[in-house]
């Protein structure tokens, strides 16, 4: 393999991740393409909007059944999380958007601290600060 090809991934925890991050960049495209900063204004008639969420629909299904197969607490708050604040890793940044996602996910950090899962909360808290900060800039 030459140092140019990506790295296969060899687990699915790998594969879910590498998917997450297309689909961000997905996002993050349409986003400047459309030049918004809320995703609710994203025009559901364009066929890329349009193709585009429906592959979001159906990460957020696999995500679903990633965090069922694995069974626990953890995999449930980490989903609650992952698709919270999907759009915020894709770069909006509408304020008023941003206020709703910083008090949904402020919640998850409260539950994850309360459950004890200290690094799923050190995620989190890294998504806030940034809410924070793009708030306050």
């Amino acid at each position: 393999m030459s140092e140019t090809e990506p790295q296969q991934p060899k687990t699915i925890e790998q594969l879910a991740e590498r998917e997450t991050k297309e689909l961000i960049e997905t996002f993050t495209k349409l986003r400047s393409k459309y030049n918004l900063t809320n995703p609710d204004l994203l025009p559901l008639e364009n066929d890329d909007v349009a193709d585009a969420m429906e592959d979001r629909d159906e990460w957020e299904l696999r995500v679903g059944q990633g965090a069922k197969s694995k069974g626990t607490e953890e995999a449930e708050q980490e989903r609650v999380f992952l698709i919270s604040s999907f759009f915020v890793h894709a770069g909006f940044t509408d304020p008023d958007y941003l206020v709703e996602v910083h008090d949904w996910i402020s919640q998850d950090e409260e539950r994850a601290i309360a459950s004890g899962f200290v690094a799923l909360a050190a995620r989190i808290r890294v998504t806030i600060d940034a809410i924070e900060a793009q708030l306050h800039s």
